[in-house]
């Protein structure tokens, strides 16, 4: 284990790594799953007649195809994709939590000066993610 972790502090020195910071970036601070907010979504419009779309929905979140699921809820439902923007902030907003002790995480290191992490903003077209632009942190 020592010479992966000598290994990678060189590679770290010589800047040949690059964090990709994402998936599970948020989980400390309750921010709900996107699953769990399709999830809030779809009950919240798929009501009565419409029920059924609950089952669609959930077939493709377990298939981890969060766009198929969105997809499903847009075409059967009246739900338009501003309602699902606003929807999405409104349930992180009542969700997440505000940490105040920096021991439940080590976010405060990314802001240290000392470390140099380019940050990519991406953006989706064509059902591709693209790189839409850089910055350091």
């Amino acid at each position: 284990m020592s010479a992966n972790l000598e290994s990678l502090q060189k590679d770290y020195r010589e800047g040949k790594i690059v964090p990709f910071i994402g998936s599970g970036l948020s989980v400390p601070f309750k921010v709900p799953t996107w699953g769990d907010l399709i999830r809030s979504l779809t009950e919240k419009h798929a009501v009565g007649e419409l029920e059924f779309v609950k089952h669609a929905v959930e077939l493709d979140l377990k298939r981890y195809d969060y766009w198929g699921a969105i997809d499903a809820l847009k075409k059967y439902t009246l739900i338009e994709e501003e309602d699902i923007q606003e929807g999405i902030t409104d349930l992180i907003q009542q969700k997440q939590i505000k940490l105040v002790d920096n021991a439940q995480h080590n976010y405060s290191d990314l802001a240290k000066d000392e470390m140099q992490i380019p940050i990519y903003q991406m953006k989706m077209e064509n059902n591709q993610f693209q790189l839409k632009s850089e910055r350091i942190l």
